[in-house]
């Protein structure tokens, strides 16, 4: 299964034989990218890797090598990792909201669950974000007495990059401030912000649909009594 792709929330969660669960929303997500600005930054790296061996007198041959080879293991690095990606699906069943959220990455694997019946819904606040360098989603539900859930902004599991032990060796290598940079970067690939998924616009839908409907029955109930 491809890391960016969540997986089905009964593969975890189990719902009561009498509850029937409705469609899965993939609502927000956070670090499911293989490519971002910080880990371009880090493969590109290698050229100024490259003319700093040059400086130091050594052949342009080694200076090419040292570059290249930055470039290559770098590519390969980021191309082959297991991204610690973190997925939140939610889903209605016939008198809740559910929200599961998970990251499987073995150094992280966290999941979680949250869950507010739909008639004890007040209030609905969505928040999407989207520009050229940006994403962010926040989703808040409350009820009459509090903030039942709160979805996106900052994810429960998402985290930051870590910094590969080759970036520390090149201290060792008198490329300290080369070092420095490439710590930074890395740091910068993982991020805690929660991005919108490809349901978020029809979930944010759903939910003033099914708030509305249970305000006008329960306006319609009281009326009739």
């Amino acid at each position: 299964m491809n890391d960016s792709s969540p997986q089905a929330m009964s593969r975890f969660l189990r719902f009561d034989g009498g509850e029937e669960k409705g469609r899965e929303y993939y609502i927000c997500r956070a670090n499911w990218r293989r490519f971002t600005a910080g880990t371009v930054g880090v493969i590109l790296l290698g050229v100024p890797i490259g003319f700093m061996v040059l400086s130091t007198g050594l052949s342009p041959v080694l200076a090419t090598l040292a570059g290249g080879g930055w470039l290559a293991l770098s590519l390969l690095y980021f191309s082959l990792r297991k991204l610690k990606a973190t997925h939140g699906l939610a889903a209605f069943t016939r008198d809740r909201l559910v929200y599961y959220e998970y990251n499987d990455h073995p150094h992280v694997n966290i999941h979680s669950m949250n869950q507010v019946r739909i008639s004890d819904i007040s209030a609905v606040r969505l928040l999407i974000h989207r520009s050229l360098l940006r994403r962010e989603m926040l989703l808040a539900v409350w009820t009459p007495s509090s903030l039942a859930m709160a979805i996106g902004a900052v994810g429960k599991s998402a985290g930051r990059g870590r910094v590969p032990v080759g970036v520390w060796i090149l201290g060792f290598l008198f490329l300290a401030p080369l070092a420095i940079v490439a710590a930074i970067a890395m740091r910068a690939t993982g991020s805690r912000s929660m991005e919108p998924g490809p349901d978020a616009d029809e979930f944010a839908q759903e939910i003033g649909a099914q708030v509305a409907k249970r305000r006008a029955a329960a306006a319609a109930a009281r009326l009739s009594v």
